[in-house]
């Protein structure tokens, strides 16, 4: 039997952000994050939901700063103000309503997505240059690159990023949902299966079983719901002090480094325990700061 290949390439015009989760310093990190996510020439457009309060260390609960953000960013916002969900319900329906906000938008102006990313309001990523740099290397790639049958590949991260918090690097997360990059309808695929498997099961406060895995956090058990659905999931392409990227396989790729995504926990690095000199920018300290450590 003669094999065909599939010849189908990667044009992506037109991406879909969708913030979940808690809004809790997103005040401080929208500006990184929207600097992170534009590019000259691609339509990017704003999703989030979250619960219209923040809520520190589970315990005061102040109303979310959302009314500094630029508003008009944002195609679409959904607040939340229940707090009786527990949390795997909570975190894993603030995706689907996220990517849900996404379709509704699409069905309502006839756009397409071409990639779709979900993404926590509390993280930023070094290097500042990766997301453009992987959207253009990505454009005009086939689909056989990735060995998939469709364009319905989902990028996901290898390691677990940073956590940063009064005023220093407290180490490497265990969280698995810092950032997904998603082509075609494979986060559109993914939050399906969340809402099947998921969170109409009702699970538990803090955590919940998986027949396969057992009593698992909510945060590690995002990848394990790739196994349950048809999606070609790929390492997250790695990067060099430049920005430039680099897939797995490709000759250069054991030099480059994973991105660091960095969860910022509190904002008291922000106010007071760093110090900063005049025109000096807080996250030239905390990218400075995870660049050494790795």
């Amino acid at each position: 039997m003669q094999y065909t290949e599939i010849v189908e390439p990667i044009t992506i015009r037109n991406i879909a952000i969708c913030f979940f989760g808690e809004f809790r310093v997103g005040g401080i990190c929208y500006n990184q994050l929207k600097k992170f996510f534009s590019i000259e020439g691609i339509n990017v457009d704003f999703f989030a939901s979250t619960k219209d309060y923040i809520s520190r260390d589970h315990g005061a609960y102040q109303k979310a700063d959302l009314e500094n953000l630029n508003l008009t960013d944002f195609k679409k916002i959904k607040y939340t103000e229940s707090n009786d969900w527990g949390r795997p319900k909570k975190m894993f329906q603030s995706m689907i309503d996220s990517v849900m906000l996404k379709q509704q938008y699409e069905a309502e102006t006839d756009i397409v997505y071409d990639m779709t990313v979900l993404h926590r309001f509390d993280v930023v990523n070094y290097h500042t240059d990766y997301f453009r740099n992987l959207v253009d290397r990505l454009q005009n790639k086939n689909i056989n690159d990735f060995n998939s049958l469709n364009k319905n590949i989902l990028f996901s991260q290898s390691i677990h990023g940073f956590e940063m918090g009064r005023g220093r690097i407290s180490g490497l997360s265990t969280h698995k949902d810092l950032m997904l990059i998603g082509l075609g309808t494979a986060l559109d695929l993914f939050v399906l299966s969340l809402m099947t498997e998921v969170v109409e099961k009702d699970p538990g406060l803090f955590s919940y079983k998986m027949p396969e895995y057992g009593t698992i956090c909510p945060h590690h058990a995002v990848p394990l719901h790739y196994n349950r659905i048809n999606l070609n999931v790929v390492e997250m392409p790695r990067v060099s002090s430049s920005g430039d990227i680099a897939f797995m396989g490709e000759g250069d790729y054991d030099s480059f480094k994973d991105l660091k995504s960095i969860i910022i926990r509190d904002d008291e690095l922000i106010h007071g325990l760093i110090e900063l000199f005049p025109g000096q920018d807080i996250f030239d300290i905390i990218f400075s700061t995870v660049d050494k450590s790795s």
